[in-house]
């Protein structure tokens, strides 16, 4: 059970910014709190778009921080804020490809890049120069700020309405072909007028990318911090499933997801069945679980509770989520029976027995599948 939360003071003197950030996260928390309940009985693509259109510009780059982080852009934003990672691909362009390389095939990832590059040239017009969404080349249209934001949830939610203009169907091979300086794409960019320093053009896409990136998952960052939502009294235990161990050197700057519901962190191990074919060797690949303790006052923000009426501006709702934001203190903890862990069950073990293929041996064949399983205690 996840322990009620604990809002704290939203006027106090030391945490109110001036430019009013804090006030703009904790009442679009309350917003999406307050959406009424989508009944299945509804027409979600009929259901209006008023309270969207209704934010500040900070909180519209909030939700849509959000879609983008719980869609096919997580590969990117999970690490954005971690300062040495940055540095590296933005040097780097081909670990940059690689990552986008990995979005094909997902959650409209097109879509989802355009939407974050064309909202940060929108907000960053001097950091965006306009390398790699170019209106000489009709890649988009001059749109105010109502139409950027319904044309985002008729492509990125479930509301469609009338349709928009389909400006963004190779965004992402736009993106790829000038970061790596070859390709059709990059070759347009080169035969602009209106782009006269075309001597380090890929690198420059290349900042501008990590540039938009990084606007979004500081709008992201700020949502959490300033929403004003932190575990409760009680500790609270949740579960996070890995394919491989944790990089415990950056995880304290990034983003991390986990889940209230163990179950659910098991189909993000690398053997969610546990399965394997030598009985004495065990389970192979059974990375790995990782059980964490968030102690009192740890901010998060709960995906589905704050997301699940929402029409869409979540991707992946019923995974009993919350997002931790950068920031925290991250401690491995070697012994379960530390005072500070909470009371996890029993870990994973799945004694399998296996009749013997031989008649005449009347032995069973026994193993014992389990998750590699680490401890960690997280606070402010």
């Amino acid at each position: 059970m996840i322990p009620s939360l604990v809002q704290l003071p939203i006027a106090s003197a030391k945490r109110k910014r001036h430019n009013g950030d804090e006030i703009d996260a904790s009442t679009l928390l309350n917003i999406l709190h307050q959406l009424p309940s989508l009944a299945d009985s509804v027409r979600r693509e009929t259901l209006p778009l008023d309270w969207v259109l209704a934010l500040s510009e900070r909180q519209f780059d909030m939700l849509l921080s959000v879609r983008l982080y719980t869609g096919s852009l997580y590969p990117v934003l999970a690490s954005v804020l971690v300062k040495d990672y940055i540095r590296l691909f933005q040097s780097h362009a081909k670990s940059t490809l690689k990552i986008l390389e990995g979005m094909m095939g997902q959650d409209h990832p097109n879509e989802a890049l355009y939407f974050a590059v064309l909202n940060a040239k929108r907000r960053l017009p001097r950091q965006m120069k306009g390398l790699l969404i170019v209106e000489e080349l009709g890649e988009s249209n001059p749109m105010s700020e109502g139409e950027f934001r319904t044309l985002a949830a008729r492509c990125l939610t479930g509301y469609t309405g009338e349709e928009g203009p389909l400006v963004f169907p190779s965004t992402l091979d736009r993106i790829m072909h000038r970061i790596s300086g070859s390709g059709i794409h990059y070759n347009e960019l080169i035969n602009t007028e209106t782009i006269k320093d075309k001597d380090s053009l890929s690198n420059d896409a290349l900042k501008e990318f990590w540039n938009a990136m990084h606007f979004t998952g500081e709008a992201l960052r700020s949502f959490i911090l300033e929403s004003n939502t932190v575990v409760g009294s009680e500790p609270l235990a949740v579960y996070r499933g890995m394919k491989e161990e944790m990089n415990e050197w950056r995880v304290e700057e990034a983003f991390v997801s986990v889940t209230t519901d163990e179950s659910v962190a098991r189909d993000f191990t690398s053997n969610p069945t546990l399965e394997y074919d030598d009985m004495e060797i065990g389970a192979p690949n059974q990375c790995c679980m990782m059980r964490i303790t968030l102690l009192s006052g740890t901010p998060y923000l709960d995906i589905d509770t704050a997301l699940q009426n929402s029409n869409g501006w979540g991707f992946a709702l019923g995974e009993k989520e919350l997002l931790l934001p950068p920031g925290l203190k991250w401690e491995r903890v070697v012994d379960e029976d530390d005072g500070r862990v909470t009371d996890f069950p029993p870990e994973i073990i799945e004694s399998v027995v296996e009749e013997s293929d031989e008649e005449e041996d009347d032995e069973d064949s026994y193993g014992d599948r389990y998750y590699q399983v680490e401890y960690y205690v997280v606070s402010l």
